[in-house]
């Protein structure tokens, strides 16, 4: 072990819970900081899917001429916003660039490792400190309405077998042997069995509890003005509330990361990208194991409490409203998939929306400021986020230690688009 630090940590979602969980584990004094007044945010109304089957980033050979197809569709599963912003275009300049077969074979390898261990690393924290929470590791069905999609969703597949990963392919009957108590209307799935999901708000306020009792500060309802720097270090932290001293700090605010990085003279591309979900208390039929339809990008999970229903990457600024031709979307892609279910079982639900951090290249931002060495950034994971927060909270304390990472981890520096 090394020395014991201060260590504020900025932003409590869930890869700075998952920080502070294991800095704390090593002894240093840890502070979360969280601009909004009670936790809230992506962590806390997503899907909470583990996913080592999302291996190719979101910058992917195809998803740019797919992207421009669906910017002439309201209701399309993802949509940029036309304004004129500078940070927007050197965004998607880099995405661009970023969209080919050189950029998959690079990192694909690495988002595999990160989400498996992640998935472990759940499990032992579930196990260890958090008995309460129920994990389901059956799994996640790719489920494709068109033969096309299906051909294609194999190829993956094939893709994911060639990475080590267990992967099956149902035909029309696998699939309805798979989920029994419902009616499921597609050509076949991609079962990848190293899946699985676990409810997100549980996670996070058990979490939470967890490091309070252990010593975690946390302060609410407290936004990082500026920071206080000398001889390429931040010494301190200047909030709405008052300053702070610190020996290190963790940037992990989301899609707010960006807007703070740049008060330390970085650049680190990246646009938050709106997500919708419901939450369906009595469903119609029973759901065993969790989902994505793959042409509507609509993302299923069974709770206990419910099925929820989740979509949409719509990048649109620091921009939490919602916009209802997006929500439509997600729930008329529904029936199609699922037909015992109708339009009007959603009236009147509740609508959550978060804004995911999306880096330039579909990769993470994880690691040391060539400037300031005592800040670290955690952020950039994009939809998988929830999926790689324990894993990156590892990462953090591994790099705070100064011990040597099992990853390459060029490949999220945070300083590469500088």
């Amino acid at each position: 072990m090394g020395q014991k630090q201060s260590i504020i940590i900025i932003g409590g979602g869930v890869v700075g819970l998952c920080s502070a969980y294991y800095l704390r584990k090593e002894g240093h004094e840890v502070t979360v900081l969280e601009r909004s007044p009670v936790p809230s945010g992506c962590s806390y109304g997503n899907c909470g899917m583990m996913v080592p089957s999302h291996f190719i980033p979101l910058a992917s050979p195809g998803i740019v001429a797919k992207g421009l197809k669906w910017m002439f569709n309201s209701e399309s599963p993802f949509y940029i916003r036309p304004r004129f912003s500078m940070e927007l275009i050197k965004w998607g300049l880099i995405f661009y660039r970023s969209a080919n077969t050189n950029h998959v074979n690079r990192t694909s390898g690495l988002m595999r490792d990160l989400n498996l261990l992640s998935r472990q690393l759940y499990i032992d924290i579930i196990k260890n400190d958090l008995s309460e929470i129920d994990i389901d590791l059956g799994g996640l069905v790719m489920y494709c309405k068109s033969e096309k999609a299906f051909d294609e969703e194999k190829k993956i597949g094939e893709k994911g077998l060639d990475l080590g990963l267990k992967v099956d392919f149902l035909d029309r009957k696998r699939v309805q042997s798979l989920e029994p108590d419902i009616d499921i209307d597609v050509v076949g799935g991609v079962h990848y069995l190293d899946d699985g999901f676990f409810h997100p708000l549980d996670f996070m306020q058990m979490l939470k509890n967890h490091l309070e009792v252990n010593g975690v500060t946390f302060r609410y309802n407290t936004a990082v003005q500026s920071f206080i720097t000398g001889n390429n270090q931040v010494s301190g932290i200047i909030t709405d509330r008052g300053a702070l001293r610190t020996d290190q700090v963790i940037v992990s605010a989301g899609a707010w990361s960006s807007t703070l990085i740049r008060r330390l003279r970085v650049s680190m591309p990246m646009q938050a990208g709106k997500g919708y979900a419901l939450s369906l208390p009595d469903p119609r039929a029973k759901l065993k194991t969790c989902c994505i339809f793959v042409e509507s990008k609509v993302a299923v999970t069974p709770f206990r409490s419910g099925i929820r229903f989740g979509g949409t990457m719509e990048i649109a600024g620091i921009d939490g409203s919602i916009t209802g031709n997006r929500l439509h979307g997600i729930i008329k892609a529904i029936p199609k998939y699922f037909p015992q279910f109708r339009a009007d079982d959603f009236e009147g639900l509740d609508v959550w929306t978060g804004l995911r951090p999306v880096s330039a290249d579909g990769v993470p931002y994880i690691g040391r400021l060539n400037n300031f060495r005592n800040v670290i950034v955690a952020t950039g994971h994009g939809m998988m986020g929830m999926s790689m927060g324990p894993v990156t909270g590892r990462i953090v304390s591994d790099i705070v230690e100064e011990r040597q990472s099992e990853f390459d981890l060029s490949l999220v520096d945070p300083n590469r688009f500088n």
